[in-house]
């Protein structure tokens, strides 16, 4: 099972590194079923409108009274603040919020699925454990140290058999950089947040962020 993650696919990566940045202007746009609007400050580039792309190169004027459909707010910001945040920042707390509209609530499920049956493609028999701590309550998957010093591990949090978040993350033993990105539905979205482990292990709060995120981008009617 193939699952449908484009507008996670790179997220972290790219956001981080784009060169075309959004300007100070404000932009709004319908996310869901709410209208929300938000100052330019918070993008790396211009937000994605239903029909457009922020990676194309096109006139795409979004409608002035804020209807126009967003396929995915995805904002640089500070998780204890609110306040946005710069691209490459390494201060504590700073991540990439990242929240699409959910079509169902099987999201989670089938990123598990997808986990656990693209292991082995995914990884070699050697470098993959699935560790002894994984329990009713998470599954762990982890890699080996790379040559580079690195290794990723995948833990799948779950209640009564219901997947509840899935939290991904590269360590650098050289480094100490702990990399991360927490993925979970917060109401009728799916939100991913990306940044240190100490930025997104706190799940209650990072819940809590999210929510308390939109309700202060909603555009009042």
């Amino acid at each position: 099972m193939r699952v449908k993650t484009k507008f996670f696919i790179g997220l972290s990566i790219f956001l981080g590194f784009a060169a075309t940045h959004a300007s100070a202007k404000t932009y709004c746009g319908m996310l869901g079923n709410i209208k929300v609007e938000l100052d330019g400050s918070y993008f790396s580039m211009k937000p994605d409108y239903e029909g457009t792309s922020a990676w194309e190169s096109n006139n795409f004027q979004p409608k002035e009274d804020c209807t126009s459909k967003l396929t995915l707010l995805s904002v640089r910001t500070n998780i204890n603040t609110g306040e946005p945040s710069k691209a490459f920042s390494e201060k504590p707390f700073d991540i990439i919020l990242a929240i699409v509209p959910a079509k169902d609530n099987l999201y989670l499920e089938r990123m598990s699925q997808s986990i656990d049956q693209d292991k082995l493609r995914a990884l070699t028999p050697d470098e993959l454990h699935v560790l002894i701590n994984s329990t009713p309550e998470k599954k762990v998957y982890e890699t080996k140290k790379n040559e580079f010093g690195g290794f990723k591990r995948k833990v799948v949090y779950l209640d009564n058999g219901q997947v509840t978040e899935i939290l991904e993350c590269t360590f650098n033993v050289i480094t100490k950089r702990n990399i991360c990105e927490l993925i979970f539905d917060s109401e009728h979205y799916h939100v991913r947040t990306s940044g240190s482990y100490e930025s997104v292990r706190d799940f209650a709060k990072a819940r809590s962020f999210s929510v308390d995120f939109l309700k202060k981008v909603r555009i009042n009617e």
